[in-house]
Parts: C-alpha cells; structure tokens; sequence
C-alpha cells in the first residue's frame, strides 16, 4: 500500500499521516471493545524535511478548537454530549497539550 500511495505521487508525509490515521482507527476500535486482529505497525521513515512548528496564532486556533467546552457547526451544546465524547475531546486535548510542551521544551 505503501509503495503503491507513492507511485501515485502521493508525499512521503501524506502516506505516513494515512498510515497514522488508519493506525489510530484500529486502536480507537480496539479500544471502544471491537473485535480487531493483532497488527504490526512500523515506523514509517520518510525523506527528512524542514520542521515546522505552529506560529502563536495558528496554536491560539488549534488549542480554541479543540476546546472541549467550545460551541460549534455540528456540535451538541456541551452539557448534552455524552460522557464518552466528553472523555474523548478531553483525552485529545491533553495529548496535544503534552505533546507541544514536550516540542517547546525541546527547542529551548
């Protein structure tokens, strides 16, 4: 799959994000109790480019979107979602929490 996405002229980080998408669905599955094979996930290395960190603003945006109190286009008003979604938003949210301050820590 992999060398087939490339030969499309697919990026060697649009591949890797599908192969991290599709990884993240069959844990999400796992997770919430479906029945899913044992799978082996390598570590896909892509040509090294330039790093790029989010500019103040863009992480402003981010971390306002991912709010899990925030009111949005298809979203339930926060009191009516369920405690699953709640725990859901909440998890990503620290997870990218630690993750950017992890980054900034690392380039100080």
């Amino acid at each position: 799959m992999k060398r087939d996405r490339l030969k499309e002229g697919s990026s060697p980080a649009t591949v890797k994000h599908t192969f991290n998408a599709i990884r993240g669905v069959w844990k999400y599955g796992r997770k919430m109790g479906y029945q899913v094979n044992d799978l082996e996930f390598s570590e896909f290395k892509g040509t090294r480019h330039r790093l790029r960190y989010l500019s103040v603003y863009e992480e402003k945006r981010l971390l306002e979107e991912l709010n899990p109190r925030r009111e949005g286009k298809g979203l339930k008003p926060f009191h009516l979602r369920n405690e699953e979604m709640k725990q859901s938003m909440k998890d990503v949210m620290t997870s990218l929490s630690s993750y950017w301050i992890r980054e900034l820590d690392a380039v100080r």
